[in-house]
């Protein structure tokens, strides 16, 4: 408990730990026995801050190092009164890496993080290519290695069309699946089409969620959802037509939610809950801007042990779908005046949580308050840098989208420290 901290309550002996040596020195201070304690001894031993060192400081060290203190989840001893609890908190300190690639007309839509050495985007990226009767040739995504860099063709029909993948599913480095309108699957060497949207009803897939390789559920425009078991890609009854844009679920996969969003000129906006094999709509406002009788449009979904964290135009809405409470959180706590309307939430615990504006403003709670970030729509200008998606996992975030004039992909990836 509070490793290697100097000057900290508790730490009697101030060698960087709490343990039974302090304990030994909190007891010879009340026994009053030699030598006399400094004044740093006589702070560090009251621990509860009220002014005397006694029996009360001994109990709740003891408390700490066997860690049998009585704090609420994700909460432990404040460092400043180890007699109360304060949130345990992440770090908002992330080293940040601009990269670009490609030309004009390009986009980055979706990326996935393997590991530190093997990073995903997809999109559409043009590069240069004298050799080419347009000047450039199109590439459909690229791999980060841990150095640098690679371009990824994913074509098929014997490599006579190429793929742009709109989201990713990530098994590893050689079992991705994307859907791009219709159903992709890379194997690390070729691509193959397994499923076509005219075998359904017609409606196409732009998003991919799934809790193993074994089953994955694949989203669209016109309320399309398909199923994919392992062995077969079938079509599911949605219970409506709004273009569906996030998807995310339990561990399990047993709770599963869906959030829509058609566009203002035909607005529609839903979120769905999947339970019990059957699809419901939990959430269905009438206008696309917040008002006295709901949270306005629905954006991004992230599920979190029993929790969906649901982005909307009013703020952050937190369902618990076992019990069915909800918090909400204002939109004002995390944003500082921008234009807010995000395109991705990772909710990696409680207490870790990310959020991407579309206009690559990124806001972060570190399960004590949102810390606020507009370094990257501060460099571009407002208006020429716009957000796609984004992948958060473990201490590595990746954002994609493209800024102008020109529209050119851009990656930022940062690093947690």
């Amino acid at each position: 408990m509070f490793a290697d901290q100097r000057d900290q309550l508790g730490d009697v002996n101030n060698d960087g730990e709490i343990n039974v040596l302090d304990i030994v020195r909190v007891v010879n201070i009340i026994l009053e026995n030699e030598p006399s304690p400094t004044d740093y001894e006589l702070w560090a031993s009251d621990v509860n801050v009220d002014e005397l060192v006694n029996v009360q400081d001994v109990v709740i060290i003891v408390t700490v190092i066997m860690q049998t203190f009585d704090c609420p989840n994700l909460y432990s001893p404040c460092s400043d009164n180890l007699s109360e609890c304060c949130p345990i908190t992440t770090s908002h300190e992330f080293e940040w890496v601009a990269d670009t690639m490609g030309i004009y007309g390009s986009e980055l839509r979706a990326s996935a993080i393997i590991n530190p050495d093997s990073i995903w985007v997809f999109g559409e990226i043009r590069i240069p290519d004298t050799t080419s009767q347009t000047g450039y040739t199109n590439y459909g995504g690229a791999w980060w290695n841990g150095t640098e860099w690679h371009l990824k063709h994913f074509y098929w029909i014997d490599q006579l069309a190429q793929v742009y993948p709109r989201a990713v599913w990530p098994g590893d480095d050689n079992n991705l699946w994307f859907p791009a309108g219709n159903i992709f699957y890379y194997d690390g060497d070729t691509t193959y089409q397994v499923w076509d949207s005219l075998d359904g009803s017609g409606g196409s897939v732009n998003r991919v969620w799934g809790n193993n390789s074994n089953n994955l559920y694949f989203v669209g425009p016109s309320g399309t959802i398909v199923h994919f078991d392992g062995t077969e890609y079938t079509e599911m009854e949605s219970t409506t037509e709004v273009k569906l844009i996030d998807i995310s679920g339990n561990p399990s996969g047993n709770h599963i939610f869906v959030t829509g969003l058609n566009s203002s000129d035909l607005f529609g906006s839903v979120v769905l809950e999947y339970t019990d094999g059957v699809w419901y709509t939990l959430y269905e406002p009438e206008h696309y801007l917040p008002s006295e009788d709901d949270y306005g449009a629905a954006l991004n979904v992230s599920v979190l042990n029993d929790t969906a964290y649901i982005t909307t135009m009013a703020g952050l809405w937190k369902y618990n779908y076992i019990d069915q409470n909800s918090v909400f959180i204002p939109e004002s706590f995390y944003n500082e005046g921008q234009y807010f309307h995000t395109k991705y939430i990772k909710a990696q615990e409680s207490n870790d949580i990310y959020m991407l504006s579309s206009r690559f403003i990124l806001t972060h709670f570190n399960g004590d308050n949102w810390f606020y970030d507009d370094q990257f729509n501060e460099t571009y200008g407002n208006g020429n840098i716009w957000s796609i998606s984004g992948d958060y996992n473990g201490e590595i975030v990746v954002f994609v989208g493209y800024f102008h004039p020109g529209r050119y992909p851009l990656i930022v990836r940062g690093y947690k420290y």
